[in-house]
C-alpha cells in the first residue's frame, strides 16, 4: 500500500511540473505581447510629438521669415526663435527650444544657400507608424519610409503682384451747342 501512495505522489509532482511550465510559457508569451503593444503605443506617442514640435519650429521660422518689413529672411540660428536680435525689444517667436522627440537630440537643421536656417528634421530612420491621411500642410508626408524624410521647412509662398486693368477710354465727341464748345470759346 505504501508503494501506491509513493506512485500517485510522483505522478502528481509530474503533472505539476508540467502545469507551471504550461503557465511560465503563457505569461513569457502574454509578456511579449504587451511589451511590442507597450512599444508601438510610445513610437505613436514620440510620432506625434514629432508632428507637433517640427511644425512649431516650421510655423516659428516663417514668422520670423515675415518678422521684419522688408528683411525677409531665414534665422541664423534656432536661438533667433527665442529671441529676433533684429529687434530692439523682445520678440518670440518660440517659448523654448525643442529636442527631438524620436532620438532626444538636436535636429538636423535644413538650411539655405546663405547657411540661414530654413527647417529641421529628425534623425531618425525608423520606420513611421503613420504613412497616410496627413494634413494638406503635411501632405508630403504620406509614403515616406523614415522619419529623416519628414521635413518641416518653411517655404514662402510667392506674394502675387497685382496686374493693373488697364482701362478703355473711350472717345469723347463734342456736339455742336454742347456745354464744353461755350466753355472753349
Amino acid at each position: 500500500m505504501c508503494h501506491k501512495v509513493r506512485n500517485a505522489i510522483r505522478n502528481r509532482r509530474g503533472f505539476t511540473f508540467l502545469a507551471v511550465m504550461f503557465l511560465a510559457l503563457l505569461i513569457g508569451t502574454g509578456s511579449s505581447v504587451a511589451a511590442k503593444r507597450w512599444k508601438t503605443v510610445v513610437q505613436r506617442d514620440k510620432e506625434s510629438e514629432l508632428l507637433f514640435r517640427g511644425q512649431a519650429i516650421q510655423r516659428a521660422i516663417g514668422r520670423y521669415y515675415h518678422g521684419q518689413a522688408g528683411a525677409a529672411q531665414y534665422p541664423r540660428s534656432l536661438d533667433d526663435l527665442l529671441q529676433d536680435p533684429r529687434s530692439a525689444g523682445t520678440v518670440r517667436y518660440l517659448r523654448k527650444l525643442y529636442v527631438d522627440p524620436m532620438t532626444g537630440e538636436d535636429w538636423v537643421l535644413i538650411r539655405d544657400g546663405k547657411e540661414r536656417i530654413k527647417g529641421v528634421l529628425s534623425e531618425s530612420e525608423k520606420a513611421p507608424l503613420k504613412v497616410a491621411n496627413f494634413p494638406d500642410a503635411l501632405k508630403t508626408f504620406e509614403g515616406k519610409k523614415s522619419y529623416a524624410a519628414w521635413l518641416f521647412e518653411y517655404k514662402p509662398q510667392p506674394v502675387p503682384t497685382p496686374n493693373p486693368t488697364p482701362t478703355k477710354s473711350l472717345p469723347v465727341t463734342i456736339s455742336p451747342g454742347s456745354d464744353e464748345e461755350d466753355d472753349a470759346e
